[in-house]
């Protein structure tokens, strides 16, 4: 669905969609909420890379990665939002995804019941993978650009280990789904970002990068 106007905000100054991509190939009844970003420059969208952003946690909302850092509009001082001069948006598609089910605005079928939903690093990725798929059914003119999978890596359980894990699983790209071999094969980019905040952080860092970009599974560490 659009999004034609936001609170406080008015006409988004690019087109956004937002809604619910069905999981249920992976996860029956897991339905996963999704805000979808154009470029600014919405004459050169369909030329420009469709970027996934999952934040960390895990558990933690993908919009706090929107409205707080690279989405077109942040959260101002007073609740309200402002545009954000340094918004990925200007070179790419902003896709957010609230994964796993439970997070946000996602639910999977065991919440219907007043349940919980039993999450694991595979089921995650499986539903995610199963939400892509179904995000490009739905934005077909998208499926010919670039794809870009990042995250935030936050104590070490998070969108940042999670987003390798999405393409690479043997298990879950083993489907012959077209929609989803057009990003996955060949595989265009694996960004690595880590904010070092702490000794800890700064070990892990020189060890997620030894282990992934001096193998050159990274092609952009920072």
């Amino acid at each position: 669905m659009q999004v034609l106007d936001l609170p406080g905000f008015g006409k988004p100054p690019a087109p956004q969609f937002s809604g619910f991509l069905d999981a249920s190939a992976a996860e029956d009844g897991t339905k996963l909420h999704y805000w979808f970003a154009m470029a600014d420059d919405a004459t050169k969208a369909n030329e420009l890379p469709v970027v996934l952003w999952l934040n960390g946690g895990p558990g933690s909302s993908s919009i706090l990665g929107m409205l707080q850092e690279h989405g077109p509009l942040l959260i101002n001082a007073t609740g309200g939002l402002m545009r954000n001069p340094y918004s990925w948006t200007k070179q790419a598609n902003m896709l957010i995804l609230e994964s796993p089910g439970g997070v946000g605005f996602s639910y999977c079928a065991a919440m219907k019941a007043g349940g919980n939903c039993n999450n694991t690093d595979i089921s995650t990725a499986a539903a995610a993978r199963a939400a892509l798929q179904d995000f490009f059914v739905k934005f077909p003119e998208f499926k010919d650009n670039k794809f870009f999978i990042t995250g935030l890596l936050n104590r070490l359980l998070s969108g940042g280990l999670f987003a390798p894990l999405l393409p690479t699983d043997s298990e879950l790209t083993s489907m012959d789904d077209d929609a989803f071999d057009q990003f996955v094969e060949p595989w265009m980019c694996d960004l690595c970002g880590f904010g070092l905040t702490s000794r800890l952080s700064s070990e892990a860092y020189r060890d997620i990068q030894r282990l992934r970009c001096d193998s050159h599974a990274c092609d952009v560490c920072a």
